[in-house]
């Protein structure tokens, strides 16, 4: 019948996208970013293949210096927590940015993508809960979580296994020495010392500013 052609197709997707996050980023493109075909390129498979490494265990700590517009905070902000909860469903991870109505942003976008009928129906066992389900802030019945910070801003009783700094600077104050001192000083003091016990991934994406 239709339905189980349909349902054997989507088992088939969904071991493939499980398998390969840049196989996934192409699968949920569509759905996360419904005005702009997917168009791969090399840079796109260069992130995919490290954050991929990142959720294998092969790298603690990465970095990416990349040019502006270029889908980064999608891949690395949007696309890959949504991934990495298929690998590890009690995945708590924190992100920030200088700005939190751009850590607002991308956890929203996020957060819609887990809900749209294409991801449930893959993984239906990756469910919000009710009662932990904000905008800045939610969590799966598997514990996965996602919270936001902002650069200065407080990380106490916030954290996770996974920790992604998206643009955690303003280009504005990218000249600005005491700014770069105080974002650096925050990362050290602050931000990196969310880590919980686990594998203790730390990721940056940011164009190179200075």
């Amino acid at each position: 019948s239709l339905e189980r052609i349909h349902q054997e197709l989507v088992q088939r997707e969904t071991e493939i996208y499980t398998k390969s996050f840049l196989e996934f980023i192409k699968g949920a493109w569509p759905i996360c970013e419904p005005g702009s075909p997917f168009m791969n390129g090399y840079h796109i498979e260069a992130i995919a293949e490290h954050l991929q490494a990142c959720a294998n265990g092969e790298i603690n700590k990465l970095l990416i210096n990349i040019a502006p517009r270029h889908g980064k905070s999608t891949l690395c902000s949007v696309l890959f927590p949504a991934w990495l909860w298929t690998q590890s469903p009690s995945e708590r991870m924190l992100f920030g940015s200088y700005a939190l109505q751009l850590a607002m942003r991308d956890s929203t976008r996020t957060r819609r993508l887990i809900t749209e009928e294409w991801y449930r129906e893959r993984w239906p066992h990756l469910v919000m809960t009710t009662d932990q389900a904000t905008k800045a802030n939610f969590e799966l019945t598997t514990t996965g979580q996602r919270q936001i910070t902002s650069v200065g801003g407080p990380t106490t009783g916030i954290g996770g296994t996974t920790l992604v700094l998206d643009d955690p600077l303003n280009m504005k104050d990218a000249d600005s020495a005491i700014v770069r001192e105080n974002t650096i000083t925050w990362i050290r003091e602050a931000f990196s010392t969310r880590l919980n016990p686990g594998r203790q991934i730390q990721v940056c994406v940011m164009q190179r500013l200075h």
